[in-house]
């Protein structure tokens, strides 16, 4: 049971979320934003993938996180690179500090410890060590024991960070949530981030609007060009395919 907000105030309302697909809500979003240029589905148009870009005629992009459940909801933020760029585009920050790995860094510390051990040689003739002693083996001066030696180094541990220029990243101008009827709500979301709600008829609508980020065109002539081009070598190589193998079917026959 969700509280859906309708004209006039509220009312209680049950939808089946467990039909609804990522498929249908990106039909869901290409109706709602049907006035723009591009539509593209799980592509990288950015540093992350996005399960729908759309691009206004105005030149504003829209990227939509598409989600069917709270924990996948989530799970998002762990996408520590993707939030902190649209944080940092939203505060009007310049910069974003990342971290890209680490190393082993400078050696501190290096010694030396040892320890005893006994010698005993079962009937296999393998000799077995023991760290235990007892009193006698003390006044027999620790005839069958040995000192073992163990190196030890402790190397101070690195990261690497990259500090790069907001401005030079390509990013969305607008960025939502998608998700069915009542699985977020708007109080659930980073300031930056809009919402779409997507009923069981398959109609979306916008809960909250994203806010502008920046108003940076990107150059995504090239990108959205390479797109284009992989989709259509790939659905061309597809074809082809099949022909070949219908035709070796017919050889065989």
């Amino acid at each position: 049971m969700v509280i859906v907000k309708v004209k006039g105030g509220f009312k209680a309302s049950l939808f089946k979320f467990i039909n609804m697909t990522v498929k249908e809500i990106q039909k869901a979003l290409n109706r709602l934003y049907a006035n723009h240029m591009y539509h593209l589905y799980n592509s990288y148009i950015y540093e992350w993938e996005s399960d729908y870009f759309s691009q206004s005629r105005s030149g504003y992009d829209y990227e939509v996180e598409i989600k069917l459940s709270r924990s996948d909801f989530l799970a998002d933020f762990k996408k520590k690179g993707k939030h902190d760029i649209l944080s940092k585009t939203f505060n009007k920050e310049n910069f974003v500090v990342q971290q890209v790995g680490t190393y082993s860094g400078q050696l501190i510390s290096d010694y030396e410890v040892g320890y005893i051990k006994k010698r005993y040689m079962p009937m296999s003739g393998v000799p077995i060590h023991y760290t235990e002693y007892t009193h006698e083996d003390e006044l027999n001066g620790f005839k069958d024991f040995y000192l073992y030696k163990q190196r030890i180094k402790i190397y101070a541990r690195g990261t690497r960070l990259s500090i790069r220029e907001i401005s030079k990243i390509n990013r969305p101008n607008r960025f939502y949530y998608a998700c069915p009827v009542g699985l977020i709500n708007i109080q659930d979301l980073p300031p930056y981030a809009g919402l779409i709600w997507v009923n069981s008829d398959g109609i979306a609508s916008e809960e909250k609007r994203a806010p502008i980020l920046h108003k940076d065109s990107c150059d995504l002539k090239q990108i959205l060009l390479d797109k284009f081009y992989y989709e259509t070598a790939r659905h061309r190589i597809g074809a082809e395919w099949r022909d070949n193998e219908e035709q070796n079917k017919k050889q065989i026959l």
